[in-house]
């Protein structure tokens, strides 16, 4: 997979996506804040919500690997930082 930076966040969304059933997915460029950091770079850092029925019965951790995996590739070029808010849809209603 080849990474433009520009596009990371769409690129993220859309493995997401090619996955998962997706109700709603959020993705946000957050590296700017992180600027002067050591691994700080363009496209790095990023937080992202993510509606599903696929998280049902999995634990939070198991959800947030599941999304690792998902974005494997995307961390080997470049992305270094992931805030992830992982729900189903009655417990996003309950947000």
């Amino acid at each position: 997979m080849s990474v433009d930076e520009s596009t990371r966040s769409k690129q993220i969304e859309t493995s997401i996506y090619n996955v998962l059933d997706v109700v709603y997915c959020e993705v946000k460029n957050i590296s700017e804040s992180h600027r002067g950091h050591v691994d700080h770079s363009q496209d790095s850092h990023f937080e992202i919500v993510v509606v599903s029925p696929s998280f049902r019965g999995l634990s939070k951790i198991s959800r947030h690997r599941m999304i690792f995996k998902i974005l494997e590739e995307h961390f080997k070029l470049g992305l270094h930082a992931l805030s992830m808010k992982l729900w189903t849809e009655d417990e996003y209603k309950n947000q």
